[in-house]
């Protein structure tokens, strides 16, 4: 399986490969792209979509690009990916996603929500989040990704068919808890042992066959 980790405004990605070993997933193969500047895009989560344009629309083309990487070329199926982002990288991991369907099994967003005023959260065009497992996060006192968004994608995500998991810890900054670090490494777990069960039980049946 494989995981990219996409990091918050101005932080660097060695912070997030030091989170995801702190998950403890065996047979995990992460990648960490860097963005351009330390920005995945240069305004707010909630600003039209045009005004982080075109620096959005080429981070999106790198997380294409890591997650091609990490297929190894098709051999790791898009339901053994997952994509794991906080605050700007969360943002981005629910963008990409939407353009990109099918790409990835599931997403963690910590601290994350989906992009553009209104109207553009809104619009008929986020369907591709259909069965997906979402674990999305927030806090009551996040003023960069103020908790009302984040409830507010996580419904949205559920409408469109996400299966999401909505967490929000009272009184976290804009930071990642201990909490949220240990929920979100159950999260992934129970993802990896389902498609390892899926896995062996496919390989089973072509060995009777």
């Amino acid at each position: 399986m494989a995981g990219i980790l996409l990091h918050g405004r101005e932080r660097p990605a060695e912070e997030m490969i030091a989170l995801a070993e702190r998950f403890a997933l065996p047979g995990v193969r992460w990648l960490a792209p860097r963005a351009e500047a330390g920005l995945w895009y240069p305004n707010r989560f909630t600003d039209p979509i045009e005004g982080n344009e075109p620096m959005l629309t080429r981070s999106i083309e790198r997380c294409a690009d890591t997650v091609g990487e990490a297929s190894e070329g098709g051999r790791i199926d898009a339901s053994r990916i997952f994509i794991v982002g906080f605050s700007q990288g969360a943002c981005l991991a629910l963008e990409y996603a939407q353009r990109f369907p099918q790409t990835c099994g599931a997403l963690v967003a910590f601290t994350g929500a989906l992009m553009g005023n209104d109207t553009e959260v809104t619009a008929q065009r986020r369907t591709a989040f259909d069965e997906r497992p979402v674990m999305i996060t927030g806090s009551d006192v996040d003023e960069w990704v103020p908790e009302p968004y984040v409830h507010a994608s996580a419904d949205i995500l559920g409408q469109c068919g996400a299966r999401v998991v909505m967490r929000s810890y009272p009184q976290r900054p804009h930071s990642i808890c201990e909490a949220e670090i240990a929920d979100a490494g159950e999260f992934l777990a129970a993802i990896c042992a389902a498609e390892r069960a899926w896995f062996l039980k496919k390989r089973l049946r072509s060995l009777i066959a």
